[in-house]
Parts: structure tokens; C-alpha cells; sequence
């Protein structure tokens, strides 16, 4: 499955591109009709005294295993909605004149999956193929506002995954909610920052040589233990059994202790001498 980092940075759309060719790819159409959306908010966003900055835009062709076709899922950050991910997703069934699509939003500290339906915030878009298309853009436009001027609010449906009485939700019960959701996150991470280094203490002590690679916040298990290979032999195998007896008995209570914190693999890997020489250690 592709996926092509178009952009990294800011991304800066230029309005030639919107030349409306008579033919275009599937791949070029499709992401011009992402451009096409961006460019609509930055302009009815604009035209209100707000700014909108696009950053980190990739294209995808499809969601995770799932094909869906040339540059037909867009992903993208806004810089005055820190937090939030953004994402397009354009339907099969294309007209000759216009995409059909769906534009959407998630706080990325919580999402589960990334798609339409997974998402509080979901609102129908079209862009243009041959022509453009006389299409009402409020419903976006406003959705991508509110996303950026009640940050709280926005947060509180995001969050709960279903809409909320505002006679009853106020922005301040909304702000009680994310600073609860923060603080709780931030004694999780300091949970789990305490074990790593409870476990990886003891391994550095009784494990004479082995590196931990970071595979990443959003992997898991995040670390993983690999040893050189030295005696010619490319394995896996249980780090406990590298331990003593009493150190391993040990070990297994941490693990159990800590079945949803810890983040270090209970099975190392044994791997060439080039490959381990080359690979980052990290240290906890």
C-alpha cells in the first residue's frame, strides 16, 4: 500500500492548481480535490479574521490492509487546532464532475481508529474534477471553526464520541473534563515511565550486553530487548529466561504487577553483529 509523504511541513496551497484540467489521474485528481477542501476553509475561515495553517499533509491509499484507491485518504494537522488530526476520506463512486467525501477530526491522544465513522466530528464534502461544483461549505468550514475557537467543547465531544446539551455542558464543565482527562494521563504516563525504569534497571544489572530499540509511542510493546549474536545462533526467547532464579521470580511480578503499564517486550531477539553494531540503544 502506498504512502507518500507529500508535505512534512507547513503546507502552502497554491491557487494555479485549481486550473480544473479536463482529464486528470486518479491520484492527481483526488489530491487536488483534498487541496480543493483545504483551500475552501482557509478562505471562509479567512474571511471571518481567522487564520488557518495547514501542516503535515500526507496521502494514503487506503486504511490500514483496506484498499480504497489513489490518494483517496488524506491526513493533515491545523496549527491553530493543536491536538487534533484531520483526515479526508473520498468515496468510490466518483461523478465525472465531482468527488464525493467526508471530512473529519479527532483529538490524536484519543483515537482509536482513524476513520469517518469512528469520529464525533464528520461532516460531507465535495471537490471538483472537471468543474466546480456549487456546493454549500458551511457545514465544514463552521465544523473546522468550532474545532479551533471552543477547544474544550470540541475536546468534550471528542472525547464522550456523541454531541452535548449545551444547556448542560458549558464550557467550563467542558474545561473540568479535559484538565480531569490531562491530569490522569499525565499520572499514567508517570506510571509507566516508572516501571520501564524499575524493569529496565534490573535488566541492565543482570544482562551483561543488550540494547532496547524504541519502536515508538504508538507501538506496542514500545521497546524491545535485542542481544549480539555471538555464538552464530538468530533466535527469540523469554527475557526471564536470561535472569537468576530470584531475579526472574522478580521480573514476573513486575510484568504482572504492571500488565497494562510496562512497555518493555517480556521476549528479547538475538540478531547479527552488524545489525545490533548499527541499532540506537535507548536508556531508561
Amino acid at each position: 500500500m502506498s504512502n507518500e509523504n507529500i508535505y512534512n511541513t507547513n503546507v502552502v496551497i497554491d491557487d494555479s492548481k485549481f486550473g480544473l484540467k479536463e482529464e486528470l489521474f486518479d491520484r492527481e485528481r483526488n489530491e487536488l480535490c483534498t487541496l480543493f477542501i483545504m483551500r475552501r476553509i482557509q478562505k471562509a475561515l479567512a474571511a471571518n479574521g481567522l487564520q488557518v495553517d495547514f501542516y503535515d499533509l500526507e496521502f494514503f491509499d487506503g486504511y490500514f490492509i483496506f484498499y480504497r484507491g489513489s490518494s483517496k485518504v488524506a491526513q493533515f494537522k491545523i496549527k491553530q487546532a493543536p491536538g487534533w488530526l484531520f483526515g479526508i476520506w473520498w468515496d468510490d463512486n466518483i461523478s465525472e464532475d465531482y468527488n464525493n467525501g467526508e471530512l473529519f477530526a479527532q483529538y490524536e491522544e484519543n483515537i482509536d481508529k482513524f476513520k469517518p465513522s469512528r469520529s464525533a466530528f464528520c461532516v460531507s464534502c465535495i471537490g471538483p474534477t472537471k468543474q466546480i461544483p456549487n456546493a454549500e461549505e458551511t457545514d465544514y468550514t463552521d465544523m473546522v471553526k468550532f474545532i479551533i475557537k471552543e477547544p474544550y467543547l470540541a475536546f468534550y465531544r471528542d472525547y464522550n464520541g456523541v454531541d452535548y446539551n449545551r444547556k448542560y455542558i458549558t464550557r467550563k464543565e467542558a474545561k473540568k473534563v479535559y484538565i480531569k482527562w490531562r491530569n490522569e494521563a499525565a499520572q499514567e504516563k508517570k506510571n509507566k515511565d516508572k516501571l520501564n525504569h524499575k524493569v529496565y534497571s534490573l535488566l541492565r544489572r543482570h544482562i551483561k550486553d543488550f540494547k532496547l530499540k524504541d519502536n515508538g509511542e504508538d507501538c506496542y510493546p514500545r521497546y524491545t530487548v535485542y542481544l549480539p549474536n555471538t555464538k552464530g545462533t538468530i533466535k527469540r526467547g523469554y527475557v526471564a529466561d536470561l535472569l537468576p532464579p530470584k531475579v526472574a521470580k522478580k521480573y514476573e511480578q513486575l510484568n504482572e504487577r504492571g500488565m497494562n503499564d510496562l512497555e518493555i517486550s517480556r521476549w528479547y531477539y538475538v540478531i547479527a553483529l552488524d545489525e545490533y553494531e548499527n541499532l540506537t540503544d535507548t536508556k531508561l
